[in-house]
């Protein structure tokens, strides 16, 4: 399994994370897409309102489907790669409980605009918090459908227009992308094919 460390500085934006290369077999994350098929639900989006947690829908924001993926093995697999991210990042974040894990099916058009997982402060489930997040990539025969981390935005004031600056990240299947949670990512629309990836959370105590 290879490692790529990044700690990227973008102006306006403190950002940091890691890729594991080759991390999951192929065979693995065939299984893991199996494990969707018949289960598939549209996807939605929760989020903190006046200290609870609310659910909605919005294709605008987020248009893909779901599955969870329950299986120990996997759960364990997720674990072990969550935690060696922690310790080889140096972001040492104390997690010990990992939510539902998601399975996420992108078809055409399919996409998750800008957002972030959690800002390691509000407490949710578990009253705890989430802290990293782990994006594994299951499939690589599909076009668009990247991930991006948000840089900074620049204003041109002869053309009234807003350019977004990204750090798109290149990955191929069995590749896992670990981040703290606080960062602010997307997956741009897919243009061709059906993009597969398992998703987790690890939380625990809010930050101090």
């Amino acid at each position: 399994m290879n490692q790529v460390l990044q700690h990227e500085q973008l102006p306006n934006a403190a950002h940091e994370y890691i890729i594991f290369q080759n991390a999951v077999s192929k065979d693995l994350c065939n299984e893991i897409i199996d494990l969707g098929k018949g289960k598939w639900e549209d996807a939605s989006i929760t989020h903190l309102h006046k200290g609870d947690l609310v659910t909605r829908n919005s294709k605008k924001q987020r248009q893909s489907e779901i599955a969870w993926c329950t299986e120990q093995k996997f759960i364990d697999l997720a674990f072990s790669i969550a935690y060696k991210a922690n310790a080889t990042a140096q972001w040492n974040f104390q997690i010990d409980f990992v939510e539902s894990m998601q399975i996420a099916k992108y078809g055409i058009d399919g996409h998750f605009d800008f957002h972030n997982d959690g800002n390691g402060f509000s407490r949710t489930i578990n009253n705890k918090t989430r802290k990293l997040s782990m994006s594994l990539i299951l499939n690589d025969d599909y076009e668009g459908g990247q991930f991006e981390f948000f840089g900074h935005s620049e204003y041109d004031n002869d053309k009234k227009s807003e350019t977004i600056i990204t750090d798109s990240i290149q990955s191929n299947v069995g590749d896992v992308i670990v981040f703290p949670s606080y960062i602010v990512h997307r997956v741009k629309p897919v243009t061709k094919g059906t993009r597969y990836s398992l998703v987790a959370w690890f939380c625990g105590e809010p930050f101090r």
